[in-house]
């Protein structure tokens, strides 16, 4: 184990220096930057969730399901920019979106309003969503701080009950198509259900017996 763990030290540190001799002006080939994989470098990023695993949740909203999660997006390598979020459940999400920036949305309001649950919302500052854009160059070691905010329009399936946890992807886009996927774990939020109304009983509920 240990000499596998050297190895890897050992390949991270020629890529640093790689790209080190590249920022200085030197075309080289790097593998991990130059081939045509769809996926970012595994040192690209680090993502992390936050806040205690049950501060991210999927909420039911009767109709559909919020997504709620806390995130630090560490960008590692120069010239990285987020182009899009993307989330990966154990369900199949036939229509997903994130919240919209509520500058874009041009309302009267600079708060992002979770969809289907009342009360909760969140000051801009405090918001990922908006933080996916591929003219905002990260620079390495900068830290973006907040939670991603969703709404799919599947329910959460019915075996996941109030309060268990259950594993998620969050993917991360660069300018360049590349994805990367940090696994995360999610809590179920379910609404107590509104008792039905108690119907009073009429007479023809319990009809007179017919004498023969």
């Amino acid at each position: 184990m240990n000499g596998v763990r050297r190895m890897k030290e050992k390949n991270h540190d020629g890529l640093a220096i790689a790209r080190r001799i590249r920022a200085a002006g030197r075309p080289i080939y790097i593998a991990e930057d130059d081939s045509d994989s769809t996926y970012l470098p595994c040192d690209a990023l680090l993502v992390r969730q936050t806040g205690g695993v049950m501060e991210s949740r999927a909420i039911d909203c009767g109709a559909g399901t919020a997504f709620v999660i806390n995130l630090v997006i560490t960008s590692k390598l120069p010239g990285l920019a987020i182009a899009h979020f993307g989330l990966e459940l154990p369900w199949h999400q036939e229509y997903f979106c994130w919240l919209e920036d509520p500058i874009e949305i041009d309302g009267p309001s600079r708060r992002y309003r979770v969809r289907g649950s009342e009360g909760l919302e969140f000051d801009r500052h405090q918001v990922l969503n908006h933080e996916a854009d591929v003219k905002r160059i990260l620079s390495p070691g900068h830290s973006l701080k907040g939670v991603l905010l969703g709404y799919g329009f599947e329910s959460i399936p019915a075996d996941l009950r109030n309060g268990v946890m259950f594993p998620a992807f969050v993917v991360v886009y660069d300018q360049f198509a590349r994805e990367y996927r940090a696994g995360i774990q999610l809590q179920v939020v379910r609404r107590p259900k509104r008792p039905g109304s108690l119907r009073r009983s009429s007479l023809l509920d319990h009809p007179d017996r017919i004498a023969r």
